[in-house]
């Protein structure tokens, strides 16, 4: 998705929300995981507001579970 929206770097805030949402969304947590953890590597907290506020809490138990 990156690649089709001009952000070969995956940092950009809307394209990595959209990915995101949409994979897990279609059950493809592993994806998710990634792009979650991008968006809180590059925006912290502050990246998930609203509707999108259960995603760091997704992202924080599974990297919990993995021991990261």
């Amino acid at each position: 998705m990156a690649d089709r929206y001009d952000d070969p770097d995956h940092n950009d805030h809307l394209v990595l929300m959209t990915e995101g949402e949409a994979v897990y969304k279609l059950g493809d947590k592993e994806r998710a995981y990634y792009v979650f953890g991008r968006i809180y590597e590059i925006y912290g907290q502050k990246g998930f507001a609203g509707d999108q506020t259960t995603y760091p809490e997704f992202y924080k138990k599974e990297k919990a579970a993995r021991g990261e």
